[in-house]
């Protein structure tokens, strides 16, 4: 990532929050604001207040990858975050499209690849007004943490997961919709688990303390986020991080949005490619996730997130061949898991008639 201009020190140091460090853009802007999607659809946002953590994991932390070096950052723009994952009537009612497998309205959009959540952010924000994008790794793993410097949000233990999060142990082989778990302290649901949140960063090795990183100015893949309901709790740890090419679809990968304060110029708009559906592949055992249309299939390797099959065919988010970056550590006895029958959670389409401001 590209070093700030004002290291922030101490990075061995507990993470510290601290409201008011930068800019909140002028005022005091509402903790929530919900965006009209049309079609009867909104979108929930929660406000996000500039601060310090520290990024990465210590050396003891359990499950940790070597890509995960600890290092200060600071936050100077408050922005708003996606109360939830964007689910299917949400990324419908904007491209007109549901590319998802298990089609459900409240269920986070997956087979989408970072092109198509981008697209997405375009279209939306030329529908609201507002600059729409996907967060920074930095900007998603402070949101995700929530002031906490434990493994998971709640803190270190495997045990509490399952209250937090869709993962291998209770999602029964498929997403869920969001909104079914616990919160993280800032409001924030499914930041673990339930689908790979794709971020705006290309993935590279970290540098030092920064301000406001925006990861390398190139490179080979797009960063992913918070783990699936196909992967072990050391794959959704908060300081875990993941990647694959920015085309390609896999059904475990989906993403939120934030908003920015101050308005952007916007890119031209593009069109999304209608997305055929191919017959669904029967689930290998210890697979980590199929690839969708759009998707390269690919052997796992040694860098797998989960437990690895040389030469395996998968759609899997690692990439083939030698890779520049560090492993992902080894896995844990909770990956290696027997998909159970569907389990199937019907809700309300979230964010319709909500009460918090529309904008």
């Amino acid at each position: 990532m590209r070093r700030g201009i004002h290291p922030f020190l101490g990075v061995a140091a507990t993470a510290l929050v601290m409201a008011g460090c930068g800019d909140d853009g002028g005022g005091n802007p509402p903790p929530t604001i919900t965006l009209d999607l049309g079609q009867g659809v909104t979108m929930e946002m929660i406000y996000i207040k500039p601060g310090r953590f520290t990024m990465g994991s210590p050396a003891s932390e359990a499950g940790r990858g070597n890509d995960e070096t600890q290092h200060g950052v600071t936050i100077t723009k408050g922005f708003y975050l996606g109360k939830y994952e964007v689910t299917q009537a949400q990324y419908q009612a904007v491209t007109g499209a549901n590319p998802s497998t298990w089609k459900e309205p409240n269920r986070p959009v997956e087979c989408v690849s970072w092109n198509d959540a981008t697209e997405f952010c375009n279209r939306l924000s030329q529908r609201v007004g507002k600059q729409v994008r996907l967060p920074t790794e930095a900007e998603w793993e402070y949101a995700c943490r929530a002031g906490s410097t434990t493994r998971f949000c709640f803190g270190d233990s495997d045990g509490g997961l399952g209250e937090y999060a869709w993962f291998s142990s209770n999602s029964g082989g498929q997403t869920h919709a969001v909104g079914g778990r616990t919160p993280n302290a800032w409001g924030l649901y499914d930041m673990h688990g339930n689908v790979w949140e794709w971020c705006s960063d290309w993935h590279g090795n970290y540098g030092g303390d920064a301000t406001d990183p925006t990861g390398p100015a190139s490179g080979r893949a797009r960063a992913l986020r918070g783990g699936s309901w196909d992967n072990g709790p050391q794959n959704c740890r908060s300081a875990n991080r993941n990647r694959n090419e920015p085309a390609n679809r896999n059904d475990n990968n989906g993403f939120r949005v934030a908003v920015s304060l101050s308005p952007a110029p916007l890119r031209p708009r593009a069109s999304i490619p209608a997305v055929a559906r191919r017959p669904r592949r029967r689930k290998v055992e210890g697979s980590r996730d199929r690839p969708c249309v759009g998707g390269v299939v690919r052997p796992v390797g040694q860098n797998a997130p989960g437990p690895a099959r040389a030469g395996r065919p998968s759609g899997s988010n690692v990439l083939a061949g030698s890779s520049p970056f560090p492993p992902q550590g080894k896995p844990s006895e909770a990956d290696r898991h027997t998909v159970s029958p569907a389990a199937k959670e019907r809700v309300p389409v979230h964010g319709a008639g909500a009460a918090s401001r529309r904008t």
